[in-house]
């Protein structure tokens, strides 16, 4: 028994990655297809560079920049036409006094996660903004409680998420504790605060 099977020719392409026809579509459904690709959800982890002034009484901190692991939307830069839609539905956010460098973000799609050590550096306006969260604590020491008051302060706030990095090999068992912690934190502020819409 024999098997015949249909293979391309060798010089056609695999898939397709050039539509050469896009500009000839009618504007309302180009614009339709950019906003529906600037649109896509993301996971931004966010850094925060500290700068330190010490003196003799005290030693201060503040953000001395911020920045992204993720380059910024390639729609930006493809023509003028995907770059005016994006600039619609994206804004230059996280920029400090220090730095003029900003990361492009669409807090009604994009979850930001960010170090809980890191909340306090935040600037309101992106406090404000953001709807979708992911705080990653480190052990047992950084705590809900601690951000507890940010955290209220987030109005915009929708949904957070908890990550705990495990480091030793008894980060399982630290894990559960810390997970405990953070459920009897988030539990007492919400006692303490009724009025308070805690995020899911």
């Amino acid at each position: 028994m024999s098997a015949f099977v249909n293979t391309p020719p060798k010089d056609a392409p695999s898939r397709l990655t050039e539509f050469h026809l896009f500009p000839k579509l009618p504007t309302e459904l180009r614009l339709k297809i950019w906003v529906f690709v600037l649109s896509t959800p993301r996971v931004l982890g966010m850094r925060c560079n500290i700068r330190f002034n010490e003196s003799r009484r005290y030693t201060d901190t503040w953000a001395k920049s911020f920045a992204s692991d993720k380059p910024p939307p390639a729609a930006l830069h493809v023509c003028q036409e995907s770059r005016h839609e994006g600039l619609s539905i994206y804004q230059s956010n996280f920029k400090t006094n220090l730095s003029p460098k900003y990361t492009y973000t669409a807090f009604e799609h994009d979850t930001i996660k960010f170090a809980a050590n890191r909340l306090e550096y935040i600037r309101a306006p992106e406090l404000q903004g953001i709807q979708q969260m992911i705080l990653e604590v480190r052990d047992m020491i950084e705590n809900a409680r601690l951000y507890m008051d940010t955290i209220k302060q987030m109005e915009g706030l929708r949904e957070l998420e908890f990550v705990i990095r495990e480091k030793h090999c008894w980060a399982s068992i630290d894990a559960i504790c810390i997970q405990a912690k953070l459920h009897r934190d988030i539990a007492r502020a919400r006692r303490l605060d009724p009025g308070w819409e805690c995020p899911k």
